[in-house]
């Protein structure tokens, strides 16, 4: 388990991959948020803000965002991301959610908590005062690496940034009864070159020559392991939210 250290070591890298990610997420989640409570006066809590890359266009839908997370780099890279883009409705707080006071904001906010579990819900709906909305990826499925564990027989690698199984005892802990939940899902498909020597170590078990050569001729032209290939990844994340 990742450490708040650790956090803080890998923010500028973390940074700079959202940066790069071509994927709208943070759009979608922030329009539908804005669909679901069109509540320009709200307060916002950005609980494990990261890099900020959602608190950005919370902060332009919202009246104001709180970050917080327990790694300082992070927040510091964001409030710089926030500060870039002309914004002035926040505040940073470096702080294990755990801590933070019941009722913080009107609407709390979640994405891609590593530690977060089942078990933690009813302490994080405790924290707001109207909302609980989380998000998480729920599916990373590229076409390469399946292609390669149907023809080894093999499973396909399990990608750690997906949270399926959250995702469903959310949604049995949270719809329930007379409670007001919503939940939503975003689909997207990213082409790009990927050699099929690149995806192998994602199998983390040996391969031998013979399998190699045998999907180099299967799967690639001119029976090159090393040629790139457009490849396709399909994701999807899955928000949920619901009143206290």
């Amino acid at each position: 388990m990742l450490t708040a250290d650790d956090w803080n070591h890998f923010a500028a890298t973390y940074a700079q991959i959202q940066r790069e990610s071509r994927l709208p997420i943070e759009q979608d989640v922030t329009a539908t948020l804005r669909d679901w409570y069109p509540q320009p006066q709200w307060t916002i809590a950005d609980v494990a803000a990261g890099s900020g890359r959602y608190a950005l266009p919370l902060s332009e839908s919202y009246l104001t965002v709180a970050m917080s997370d327990w790694a300082a780099n992070m927040l510091a890279l964001a409030q710089q991301w926030l500060v870039t883009h002309h914004r002035t409705n926040f505040t940073t707080t470096v702080s294990d959610w755990h801590d933070l006071p019941a009722g913080v904001a009107d609407l709390v906010f979640v994405s891609q908590l590593p530690t977060l579990t089942a078990a933690d819900l009813p302490q994080l709906t405790a924290l707001t005062r109207q909302v609980v909305a989380i998000n998480l990826q729920t599916q990373q499925a590229n076409a390469l690496i399946t292609a390669v564990a149907n023809a080894l027989t093999l499973p396909i690698p399990r990608v750690p940034q997906c949270h399926p199984n959250l995702a469903a005892a959310i949604t049995r802990w949270a719809d329930q009864p007379g409670r007001d939940f919503h939940l939503r899902t975003f689909n997207y498909d990213r082409r790009e070159p990927l050699a099929l020597a690149d995806v192998l170590p994602e199998f983390g078990v040996p391969i031998t020559v013979s399998q190699m050569q045998a999907l180099a001729r299967d799967l690639t032209p001119g029976q090159d392991p090393h040629v790139m290939l457009p490849v396709t990844t399909h994701y999807t994340f899955t928000l949920q939210s619901w009143h206290q």
